[in-house]
């Protein structure tokens, strides 16, 4: 039956078989070879920015690492956290406020020690409590909030009920 088939016919098989396999071959190699190397270049680029910030954060460590040696970065941790936070409240206005503080258990975490004190402030305004939490956070006192429920008081919106615990950590001895 084949070689019934005239010349034309003959070419337009061959054309057909080689479009044929040129799509396979595009389909099964070339595509599937493109999209695997999409895939690696947006891994590479996304491991060289994971790269990049692992670099800006081991320089962070590298320069807080020397403040500590050095001492820069020292606060004056004079005596308990408790007394530490009600000498902030002094500074900050809010003693008036203050109803109530709890010391917590010291925590050993390695080489640090994590005191803690859990304090409630009643009808203070935003702006009272404001300036508190950045007497204690920017403050040379070496306390950090940890955690803070805040709820606007029922008789007066503008003043806030504050429940919040803070922490120091401090060299172990």
């Amino acid at each position: 039956m084949i070689q019934n088939w005239s010349q034309r016919e003959r070419l337009m098989v061959t054309v057909v078989a080689v479009i044929i396999v040129l799509v396979a071959v595009w389909i099964g190699i070339w595509e599937p070879y493109r999209g695997a190397m999409d895939r690696l270049d947006r891994q590479i680029s996304s491991r060289q920015r994971g790269l990049t910030e692992v670099q800006q954060l081991s320089q962070q460590i590298v320069a807080l690492q020397q403040q500590l040696s050095t001492g820069a970065g020292q606060v004056d941790a004079d005596g308990p956290l408790f007394a530490r936070v009600e000498k902030v409240t002094v500074q900050a206005g809010v003693k008036e406020q203050l109803s109530s503080m709890r010391p917590q258990p010291t925590v050993q975490q390695g080489e640090y020690r994590q005191q803690q004190v859990e304090l409630k402030l009643e009808k203070v305004s935003l702006q009272q409590l404001v300036r508190f939490l950045h007497a204690l956070e920017f403050g040379r006192q070496g306390i950090q909030v940890k955690s803070m429920r805040i709820k606007r008081r029922f008789e007066d919106h503008s003043s806030l009920d504050v429940s919040l615990s803070v922490f120091s950590l401090e060299q172990g001895s």
